[in-house]
């Protein structure tokens, strides 16, 4: 039996849009130690402080990773590991 193992990581750049004081999310995705999808967003709300920041940009990457997990697991009919 094959081991299917998903990694998320998850960054944020508080306030990095100087007009707007929004902070912008980054979320990379590794399945089995190779890079499958990764994507920079700005972030819906104003953050006061870093800390939201980062729990926003982890919460994001936590959602997508889930979505991809089944989406994995549909297409290889096997379970993948979070």
């Amino acid at each position: 039996m094959v081991t299917y193992h998903l990694d998320s990581v998850s960054d944020a750049d508080w306030a990095g849009q100087r007009q707007t004081r929004r902070s912008i999310s980054s979320v990379q995705m590794y399945f089995s130690g190779s890079l499958v999808a990764s994507h920079v967003r700005t972030q819906k709300s104003i953050a006061l402080s870093s800390g939201e920041s980062e729990f926003v940009a982890m919460v994001s990457g936590a959602t997508e990773s889930v979505h991809l997990k089944d989406c994995l697991e549909f297409i290889l009919g096997d379970e993948v590991a979070v």
